[in-house]
């Protein structure tokens, strides 16, 4: 999760302009690394202590053919280290099995959460595939354990 933006996504100008200080740069990571272009979000934070607090972030990142919708979680740790995660919520018009081969196909198959919903790990990152309709949703979450 690096790169280099000219201009703050979003969340970033959020978190800074309402006192996130402690783990400013971990919202930058995470908020670089999700809206990497056209972008929305809609964030929440605590008004009173904002830097003791976390900061979470929802948002829309727009492609030309469709959306993915990313909620983004940045807490300051009591070891003044910064946990973050972020679930990513994609929608493939393909089903499950068709997704997997076309995106997935070198993760690893951990099994069935319960009854519908199939687990993989790719990198460091678990995926979740649900049947919905014809098609399928994607959810890919990661956890920073210290992401400052």
């Amino acid at each position: 999760m690096t790169g280099a933006f000219a201009e703050d996504t979003i969340p970033t100008k959020q978190a800074k302009k309402n006192g996130i200080k402690t783990c400013i740069s971990a919202v930058e990571k995470m908020s670089n690394f999700i809206a990497d272009g056209n972008h929305g979000a809609s964030s929440v934070w605590n008004s009173k202590v904002p830097d003791e607090s976390a900061f979470s972030s929802v948002i829309e990142r727009t492609y030309s053919d469709g959306s993915i919708l990313t909620s983004m979680t940045v807490a300051r740790t009591k070891s003044e280290h910064c946990y973050a995660e972020y679930e990513k919520v994609i929608y493939s018009t393909d089903n499950c099995m068709a997704t997997v081969q076309k995106n997935y196909k070198d993760a690893e198959y951990k099994g069935e959460v319960n009854k519908n919903v199939t687990s993989l790990s790719q990198g460091g990152v678990n995926i979740f595939l649900m049947p919905a309709g014809n098609g399928c949703v994607v959810v890919r979450k990661e956890i920073l354990m210290d992401a400052k």
